[in-house]
């Protein structure tokens, strides 16, 4: 998804005051949940593509020697595509579900509307009026 995406949605449902605590609460588990376990996941999807392992003299088998490139390559794009799905779809749940600051304080004046993206079209159409309330006044005053 992103680090604009992230943001985004981390700005939006986290309230001003406990964004501290939030943000050190989304490292923490980006870490664990990323960083800890991503090395294993490509490990075993590194040792899966393998065609060729060294074994020893004793039996014991030593380290990959020849990779099955295009099953490399197709097992990496795979699991890409499968984990940019699963992080949209949390991304999407959380934009959905979880209300706003001014939702939560019951200001209605901040609230946006959900998934029509119509804030900006409002915001443009105040805009507009206010700059033809002026037009008017000095076109009538002058």
């Amino acid at each position: 998804s992103g680090i604009n995406a992230e943001y985004g949605v981390y700005q939006r449902i986290v309230s001003e005051t406990d964004r501290t605590s939030a943000q050190g609460l989304r490292q923490f588990t980006a870490r664990l949940f990323g960083t800890v376990p991503s090395p294993l996941f490509f490990g075993l999807i590194i040792d899966w593509t393998c065609s060729v392992w060294r074994v020893s003299s004793d039996g014991t088998v030593g380290n990959c020697w020849i990779y099955d490139v295009d099953k490399l390559v197709m097992a990496f794009t795979v699991a890409q595509v499968i984990l940019a799905i699963i992080s949209c779809t949390f991304f999407w749940l959380c934009w959905c579900w979880f209300p706003t600051p001014a939702e939560v304080n019951g200001d209605t004046a901040e609230m946006e509307p959900r998934i029509q993206g119509t804030k900006g079209n409002v915001e443009m159409e105040r805009l507009v009026a206010e700059v033809a309330d002026v037009h008017d006044e000095t076109t009538t005053n002058g």
